[in-house]
């Protein structure tokens, strides 16, 4: 027999009061080896280290309903928000720091003063890290299912 999704109890007053919303079946988020699932855990929370190119993973959101035209899922934290499909598997990069076009690199280059003062005191450690946040919208509202914080990498080599 096929796996079936259950909504709330029947007979209840008020179905929606303190719960999730009832067209959202599961979320799953997978970095590398880290795997969260709602309802699962509460809320989801990752922390993960961009060594400059970035994380790759995978959000899936799984619904109940058919009401394609009311879901909506964002992932914010970028320069751009990436809008998630329901019932798929979503790749999605994470970067600390915004990766730039190729146009973009020269307005965006420092002096070189900021350089070689950020090889002897990199700034980058004493900074926050960079959230990102799962937003769906399912039939009845809105709920933050999802953290992710990603943190530069820093590495010290003495020769």
């Amino acid at each position: 027999m096929a796996e079936q999704t259950i909504s709330s109890r029947a007979g209840v007053a008020c179905m929606t009061c303190d719960n999730p919303d009832p067209c959202i079946y599961k979320i799953s988020v997978t970095f590398g080896q880290n795997t969260q699932i709602w309802p699962e855990k509460p809320a989801i929370k990752m922390s993960l280290i961009d060594h400059g190119k970035g994380q790759k993973g995978t959000i899936q959101i799984e619904t109940k309903c058919n009401n394609a035209a009311k879901h909506h899922a964002v992932l914010t934290g970028g320069q751009k928000e990436k809008t998630l499909e329901f019932n798929a598997p979503q790749e999605v990069t994470l970067f600390y720091k915004d990766q730039l076009a190729d146009a973009e690199i020269e307005s965006d280059l420092e002096s070189v003063w900021f350089y070689l003062s950020n090889l002897a005191n990199p700034t980058d450690i004493y900074s926050e890290p960079r959230y990102y946040k799962l937003i769906t919208q399912g039939c009845l509202d809105s709920q933050q299912y999802a953290t992710i914080a990603v943190y530069p990498s820093v590495s010290f080599m003495v020769s």
